[in-house]
């Protein structure tokens, strides 16, 4: 591998934060932006990192992060699978070619200088992509009022599923809950946080069909209760009986 001698990359930002969005990226759409992955400045300095598919969106904030303007760029397999890599530390843009950076443990970005990371994947082909990637704070709900905790909407399995793979990179190896908030009424968009990592966040689009009637449980659920409770209550008597004969036979014996 190769180290390079550009001390200021123009965009850089942690490996993880990258694989926490990628998850959520839309794939041979024709709507070809969204096969790529968003970068920009935050007003307060730091990077926002997002992907989308159209129907979710991953936002991580890096405060620690930098970028030069709000960016587009291509993604493919193999820059994914690098920067889930353990010891990927960093993504950055390095001589105009996407780059996953290998760091020492421990090193912080704001402490980090080119000389510490080695390039251990470089993504070929010009990075940058032209498109209108969805402007996130237009698309993320200003107003939270009405929102409670829980997830209230029918979501399709897909998405959950995306959840559970972004937040692999959340918190680390062992703990990658979250919680989940929807409009009151179980109807509108589904924001997920993770309690180990408060600036990552995904925002979910509910399915149209209607949800489940008729409560939690399915019908069919009450005859398997009802059979439990029976078997409950004979293995009981049988145990109160073989209680009452041994005290019997403990009586006698006296």
């Amino acid at each position: 591998m190769s180290t390079t001698n550009d001390a200021t990359p123009p965009v850089i930002f942690p490996a993880r934060a990258f694989a926490f969005v990628a998850p959520f990226r839309a794939e041979h759409d024709i709507r070809y932006y969204l096969n790529g992955f968003a970068v920009e400045p935050h007003p307060e300095g730091g990077v926002i990192v997002a992907a989308t598919n159209g129907h979710q969106l991953a936002v991580a904030y890096c405060k620690n992060g930098r970028a030069d303007r709000h960016r587009i760029f291509t993604c493919t397999k193999a820059l994914v699978s690098a920067a889930k890599k353990p010891r990927a530390a960093f993504v950055g843009l390095k001589h105009n070619r996407l780059t996953v950076i290998e760091s020492p443990a421990g090193t912080d970005l704001d402490e980090w200088n080119d000389a510490d990371g080695i390039e251990t994947f470089i993504q070929s082909g010009n990075p940058d992509i032209t498109g209108n990637f969805p402007d996130i704070a237009k698309v993320i709900p200003r107003v939270v009022d009405g929102l409670e905790h829980g997830l209230r909407s029918v979501v399709a399995a897909r998405y959950i599923e995306a959840i559970g793979r972004g937040a692999k990179f959340v918190g680390g190896r062992h703990f990658s809950g979250c919680q989940h908030w929807t409009r009151r009424g179980g109807s509108g968009v589904v924001i997920t946080r993770f309690p180990k990592e408060p600036n990552f966040l995904v925002l979910t689009m509910p399915m149209r069909e209607e949800g489940i009637s008729g409560g939690p449980l399915p019908d069919f659920m009450a005859a398997l209760h009802s059979e439990s409770d029976e078997r409950q209550r004979k293995e009981a008597a049988k145990a109160a009986e073989k209680a009452a004969a041994n005290e019997k036979q403990a009586r006698e014996a006296a």
